[in-house]
């Protein structure tokens, strides 16, 4: 069993964190494995550091779409709640 790289635990402990929050039809144990298996694969093929860090800054980009994702959720939901229709005024 190979060691995981520090910039790709990083990057799984970001995942971690962001995942229960995260508004999946299939729930957050389905986007977690998701994660998991795509982290691993990469894992296997031995890449290169050039290559792990492309890598790892493209899952970081997708932590950050998840983040908006999550709070783009959370606005519609207060607008849903709080929100009004023009047809009050």
């Amino acid at each position: 069993m190979s060691k995981m790289h520090p910039l790709v635990r990083d990057l799984y402990r970001r995942v971690l964190v962001t995942v229960p929050h995260y508004p999946h039809p299939l729930g957050a144990e389905h986007v977690k494995q998701l994660w998991k298996d795509a982290l691993q694969r990469d894992v296997r093929g031995g890449l290169g550091e050039d290559v792990i860090k492309k890598k790892v800054a493209k899952g970081r980009y997708m932590v950050r779409e998840m983040h908006a994702l999550i709070k783009l959720k959370k606005y519609r939901v207060m607008k849903q709640r709080y929100g009004y229709e023009d047809k009050d005024f």
